[in-house]
């Protein structure tokens, strides 16, 4: 699902990330872990084209969604609206108006994730564990087959992070790349975890 091979990149003349190099089969789940400022953030950035690295070459063999730390979701929209733009209609977007099958997929994607008596409830009244059960929703919406997940649980007291992990890491068939601040937590919900040091990842378990 995800390739990376020796992956450079640095900010401001300092090498942030040096020679790395990550594989992430179908259904696998990583955790990335590492203090502050040490480029994991960066890494899912690179993941997810959205930063391109200096050297090195990123091959990602399904299609993929990137939840960062604020989620990205407008406050004033219902969160099956939400998880609407996750189809990317621009139509339905401008309009306000969607197809009915995106619509009921839409539903369908709250449901797996235990919101659907909330479809209607704008974001800004929802909690921190339902806005992240939200974006998961989206992801969902997307058909995606590889989550990139920066500290999707940082904000959580330990109950909803469990629940809010049990969901994005029991996906059938998707692989999930998060970083994580809890190693207890990630060695519960993930295969493999990694320690990011010196540009470079360190295999934990």
């Amino acid at each position: 699902m995800l390739k990376m091979v020796d992956i450079y990149f640095s900010y401001d003349g300092r090498p942030l990330i040096n020679s790395l190099s990550l594989e992430v089969g179908e259904g696998e789940r990583v955790a990335v872990m590492g203090r502050s400022g040490v480029g994991k953030t960066t890494l899912l950035k690179i993941a997810s084209g959205l930063i391109k690295p200096h050297r090195g070459v990123v091959e990602v063999k399904a299609r993929l969604s990137y939840i960062p730390q604020n989620l990205g979701l407008v406050e004033t929209a219902s969160a099956v609206e939400n998880v609407l733009f996750g189809s990317l209609d621009w139509r339905g977007f401008y309009i306000g108006i969607w197809r009915r099958d995106l619509k009921e997929r839409a539903l369908e994607a709250l449901r797996v994730v235990g919101l659907e008596k909330l479809a209607d409830v704008k974001v800004y009244k929802l909690s921190g564990g339902e806005r992240q059960r939200v974006a998961i929703a989206r992801a969902l919406m997307q058909k995606s087959g590889l989550i990139l997940a920066d500290e999707p649980v940082a904000s959580l007291d330990r109950e909803t992070a469990e629940s809010v992990l049990e969901i994005l890491t029991s996906l059938n068939g998707v692989s999930v790349v998060a970083v994580m601040h809890d190693e207890d937590l990630a060695r519960k919900f993930f295969q493999r975890g990694y320690l990011m040091k010196d540009g470079r990842l360190v295999r934990l378990w």
